[in-house]
């Protein structure tokens, strides 16, 4: 293997880490991602439709920022007579540097089952349940354009070239279970755990090479609740927590997330947010914003704690969210105990 092959087999595996490891918990607004968390979230909310898009930029000051985008709708589409509901969504995102030399697609469906659980006098009085199943179908294209790299060094004559617009196909099956429950009208909590790549997808740019860098599957656990502090204050704690197999390595790769937002009522249908995130060993993220009848805006930081600093030349990521709910008069029949993500 000549020094060009191995270059290139090496930033393949390099890329491949970082969108893999990128892709444990993407965004850290991840209240506009629902159904990158669990596929038991879809249509888990107070209203007619749901609508997500984020942006995130990382590392802008390097020589290659890092930018991805989400976005996903999601709708209760069915609820029989006792409050039961189905729910149905789809979701894609994309993930690239800012030189287009390779980029991540991604595309997902989902459907969600919503056992109630409490009686219609219990729930007058903020008591309740809600357990969720759900299951999603994903598709991924991982793409690497030779033709925008570059490679220092002395010649040499390449035993191959892979060409441009090289990229591989992937498709995974989703599922999650989610429970919430509301003790009563200032206390909720939302546990959940979700398995991604049940059918163990693979992701190789060489066909020859999938044996080394196949994903194995990974496990997500989501926990949340909301605290009533005050007659307009409310603490909003949560906890995510990622673990997979990645390539190459003899140990498991495990991710988390933990923090709190803090969310101020103003009047009925507005409220401002604020929250204080940290990554496990990686960064501290700040996030906050506004909601008003049905709109969430929201805008975050993330400062780099690890040594990656230095590569990103002092700078963290920077993201923006949105979401939309469409009110409906028909969700009185429906009920979501503690919808924290």
């Amino acid at each position: 293997m000549n020094l060009y092959t191995r270059r290139l087999l090496c930033l393949t595996a390099v890329c491949g880490s970082v969108a893999a490891r990128g892709q444990e918990i993407p965004f850290k607004q991840f209240t506009a991602t629902p159904l990158l968390l669990n596929p038991a979230f879809t249509g888990m909310f107070d209203g007619n439709i749901r609508a997500n898009l984020i942006y995130r930029n990382f590392w802008a000051a390097a020589n290659v920022p890092i930018s991805s985008i989400h976005g996903s709708a999601d709708a209760p589409v069915y609820t029989d007579k006792k409050g039961n509901y189905f729910g149905a969504g789809g979701a894609f995102s994309e993930t690239k540097p800012g030189d287009d030399s390779w980029s991540v697609l991604n595309g997902q469906v989902s459907a969600s089952y919503h056992r109630r659980f409490g009686s219609d006098s219990a729930r007058k009085k903020g008591k309740g349940s809600d357990l969720a199943i759900g299951i999603q179908g994903g598709y991924a294209q991982n793409g690497v354009d030779v033709s925008r790299m570059y490679f220092t060094g002395a010649s040499t004559t390449p035993t191959y070239v892979l060409g441009a617009g090289n990229s591989v196909s992937i498709y995974s099956v989703n599922a999650g279970v989610s429970y919430s429950r509301s003790v009563n009208k200032h206390f909720g909590y939302q546990v959940g755990l979700s398995v991604t790549d049940l059918n163990r997808s693979q992701d190789a740019l060489l066909e020859s090479q999938k044996s080394l860098v196949g994903l194995n599957r990974k496990l997500m656990v989501t926990a949340g609740c909301h605290i009533a502090a005050g007659e307009h204050l409310q603490l909003r704690p949560a906890f995510i927590y990622a673990r997979r197999e990645s390539f190459g390595r003899n140990k498991p790769y495990v991710s988390y997330i933990a923090g709190n937002e803090f969310l101020y009522t103003l009047g009925v249908q507005t409220a401002l947010f604020c929250g204080l995130w940290y990554s496990r060993g990686d960064m501290m993220t700040i996030n906050a914003g506004i909601r008003t009848r049905g709109v969430r805006v929201g805008v975050g930081y993330d400062y780099t704690v690890s040594s990656f600093n230095t590569a990103s030349n002092g700078t963290g990521g920077f993201e923006v969210a949105l979401t939309y709910i469409n009110p409906s008069a028909r969700a009185v029949r429906r009920y979501v105990p503690c919808a924290r993500f």
